[in-house]
């Protein structure tokens, strides 16, 4: 069964506009803003199409009422009015929060990576495309983005490795970015070995700080 009941109301303050199954509510001070009406001399007002009955300012009177069918026609005017109105726009992300969005998204593609290279283990294919891929997705990483997911680089070996001055390497879950070239020994990690590693530090607007 359809609604069509039409309610026009003002109640402690309160404006209650019902058209079938529409609906808009809001303090009196508000609805004048979105309906642009002074509503002058209306202080208390039940309109209601079930009960026909007009009632303004526990005055009856006759119904219908012209004024009354008119504001509860324009509902959909007032609620349009009132969500512009309430309409809060989304507060610019913070540089610190567009670095860690970005970070998120970077991790999700190596993550899809290592899930392809598991996936060809798995299944006997030739892994050295999938590494070789990771490996170039790694070293496109900013600093920036890179010091949010050490995790994501590979651990420091200090069993003969050759580092290549500008790799990146995780180390006690810090990434440190290698200073010059050379082959690891087990005694230079990177803590120990300051002349070789440097601990990947950036501030939020990506520019490096001090060591």
């Amino acid at each position: 069964m359809t609604n069509n009941m039409k309610v026009f109301q003002i109640m402690k303050g309160e404006v209650l506009i019902i058209n079938a199954d529409k609906q808009y509510t809001d303090t009196v001070e508000n609805f004048k803003l979105d309906s642009g009406l002074t509503l002058e001399n209306l202080n208390e007002v039940i309109y209601d199409s079930y009960q026909e009955c007009c009632v303004v300012n526990k005055e009856f009177l006759e119904y219908p009422n012209a004024d009354f069918d008119g504001y509860i026609a324009s509902v959909d005017k007032y609620i349009a009015a009132k969500v512009e109105r309430e309409y809060v726009p989304l507060a610019e992300p913070t540089p610190e929060e567009k670095l860690q969005q970005q970070a998120n998204e970077t991790k999700s593609k190596l993550m899809e990576q290592k899930d392809n290279l598991l996936m060809a283990m798995l299944t006997g294919t030739d892994t050295a495309p999938v590494v070789a891929n990771y490996a170039v997705m790694l070293t496109a990483v900013d600093d920036s983005v890179a010091e949010k997911i050490p995790e994501m680089f590979p651990a420091w070996d200090g069993n003969g490795k050759q580092y290549k001055t500008g790799d990146r390497v995780q180390y006690s879950d810090v990434l440190y970015k290698v200073l010059q070239d050379h082959t690891s020994q087990s005694t230079w990690t990177p803590t120990d070995a300051p002349s070789l590693f440097a601990k990947v530090l950036t501030s939020t607007d990506g520019t490096p700080q001090e060591w």
